[in-house]
């Protein structure tokens, strides 16, 4: 056994030890700290799916062109737990390497897509498909390219259901519930976040966790582009003449018809229909390929190299595009399609070559870039001010109120604030116990 595995199980028991004796006061700070909202009787054998965090609720306003947000089963989301998820959705700890996070693939820079042209997961496995973004995700009946997380989780939403499967999938982030309970747990930070979003009588659970990232998730919408302003908002100076022309080719059936799939409606527009299409990427002239898409869940023949229509907001900023990233640019996709796709024996009847003039697929490039509308804030990835403000805040909470401090006596210094205690995440001080690890195993005879 290393002498890492080792120093864990002593910090574990260490840990368990010492908060033996200390558990009535920290519960008695907590309530001092947190207020009366914090003393919900819940009890621990409360299904995941019932236990109410606490906070404020959410706003369900929306952007302009986005229709109304789809309200999920269970209790209503708070400003607390889309706090959690935030932290969580960027923590590599909880992964089995300890590296890869939600974050890794669906980057902030990037429309919570990736520039890769297929993902990397667990220990750099190398995955099958690009990553789709994740802005406006609240609004799909089905999940992953080829929709295989249709089902909502039980008393929950979809979201919720769809969370585990990069957390458990062994080519993402390969973790376990236990795993992901036991990290928890042993962090002080996030064993504290757990506690002020769900209150102190609710132990950690995995469900949880997941919960709190569905929620955040929630929260990635992005419309209010200068599309939306030109065609929702009415203003005809949103746009250039060239994406107006492009527009018009994207809706006309004789000509794009690329509104088809990519569905606008007269009130808001999604620019998907949720559905699962055959456009030929990937695929040989017999249908046949890598990746069957569609088929692989349903074991249809008719929905081989099928896969779910993406949606187009922000699609200038999540090249590369396809199921397998091979196209790699706007202007790469409106030529294959204006080609009419790959051909083959199963390929979709809405995808027929077009015999678009250069023109003609300059413009609706010009048209796609019109859908880039705002990032949606306070969702990347927490800065150093933040986490700084939020340990702080751990510390005033773990701490109960005490009477006004005494002056200092004249000639005398007042003592210096406590230096705060790094995280056991903090990603420096892993790679130094690693180092000190590995000196201590050479050293051995």
């Amino acid at each position: 056994m290393s002498r890492s595995h080792l120093v864990s199980i002593s910090l574990a028991i260490v840990l368990a030890l010492s908060g033996c004796g200390k558990s009535e006061k920290k519960a008695a700070d907590l309530d001092a700290a947190m207020g009366p909202a914090a003393k919900a009787d819940v009890a621990d054998a409360t299904p995941p799916q019932k236990v109410k965090s606490l906070g404020d609720s959410v706003p369900t306003d929306v952007p302009l062109g986005l229709p109304p947000l789809p309200v999920p089963n269970g209790p209503p989301p708070t400003d607390k737990l889309v706090h959690l998820g935030r932290r969580l959705f960027y923590e590599g700890n909880i992964a089995a390497d300890g590296i890869t996070s939600c974050g890794s693939c669906h980057t902030y820079d990037h429309a919570f897509a990736e520039t890769r042209q297929v993902a990397l997961g667990f220990s750099s496995t190398r995955g099958d498909r690009n990553t789709p973004s994740l802005l406006n995700v609240a609004y799909w009946t089905s999940l992953n390219w080829d929709g295989s997380v249709q089902t909502p989780d039980p008393g929950l939403g979809l979201l919720e259901a769809q969370v585990r499967f990069p957390l458990e999938d062994p080519a993402q982030m390969a973790t376990k519930v236990d795993s992901v309970e036991k990290s928890l747990n042993i962090s002080d930070q996030y064993h504290m976040l757990m506690t002020k979003t769900y209150g102190k009588n609710v132990p950690v659970k995995y469900a949880l966790a997941t919960r709190a990232i569905a929620a955040f998730e929630r929260t990635l919408l992005s419309g209010n582009s200068p599309f939306d302003r030109y065609f929702f908002g009415h203003d005809e100076n949103a746009i250039s003449s060239a994406a107006i022309r492009g527009w018009e080719i994207f809706k006309d059936p004789k000509k794009g018809n690329c509104i088809a799939c990519h569905a606008v409606g007269e009130k808001f527009g999604l620019f998907t229909d949720n559905e699962f299409h055959n456009t030929g990427v990937g695929l040989d002239s017999t249908g046949e390929g890598h990746d069957l898409g569609r088929f692989r869940v349903t074991n249809r023949p008719a929905d081989k190299g099928a896969f779910r229509t993406p949606s187009l907001r922000n699609v200038a900023l999540t090249p590369p595009y396809m199921h397998n990233g091979s196209l790699r640019s706007l202007r790469g996709v409106v030529d294959f399609y204006s080609e009419g796709g790959g051909q083959n024996p199963y390929l979709d009847p809405q995808i027929k070559k077009l015999n678009l003039s250069e023109k003609d697929r300059d413009d609706l490039v010009s048209f796609l870039n019109t859908l880039t509308g705002p990032m949606p804030v306070n969702t990347g990835h927490p800065t150093p001010q933040e986490e700084a403000a939020d340990a702080v805040e751990d510390d005033a909470t773990e701490k109960p109120a005490t009477p006004e401090a005494a002056t200092p006596a004249s000639g005398t210094t007042a003592p210096s604030a406590p230096v705060e205690k790094p995280s056991p995440f903090t990603k420096k001080d892993q790679k130094k116990d690693a180092k000190k690890d590995d000196k201590a195993e050479k050293k051995q005879p």
